[in-house]
């Protein structure tokens, strides 16, 4: 007997866009904060926190990668705060500048 263990990833926090007729895999801790204990206990879902990490640490030594780079919505606290928890800090970089008024550039340095 063989078991199905697949789970459609959610990537943000935008429940809209979210499959409910399936279990879910949130890459962050970001994607749930806003949600109420009530949402939640109707889901099945698992969140896979170490994700960002286990990437990050799997650029560096199978692609030489040694920097990453995104821009955040200034509003999105959670996001932010995952982000932070994760390695990365609000930095410019001379990559991507720091061009909107409402984007954080974040950036951790593997």
């Amino acid at each position: 007997m063989s078991v199905n263990n697949s789970r459609f990833l959610i990537t943000n926090a935008d429940a809209r866009v979210w499959r409910d007729d399936v279990p879910l895999l949130f890459l962050g801790e970001w994607c749930v904060w806003n949600l109420g204990k009530e949402a939640l206990a109707n889901l099945d879902f698992e969140v896979a926190s170490e994700a960002i990490r286990e990437s990050a640490i799997w650029l560096e030594r199978h692609r030489n990668i040694n920097q990453i780079v995104l821009g955040v919505h200034k509003k999105n606290e959670a996001a932010i705060r995952a982000y932070k928890k994760a390695g990365f800090q609000i930095a410019s970089t001379p990559h991507i500048p720091m061009c909107a008024d409402n984007v954080a550039t974040m950036v951790w340095n593997i």
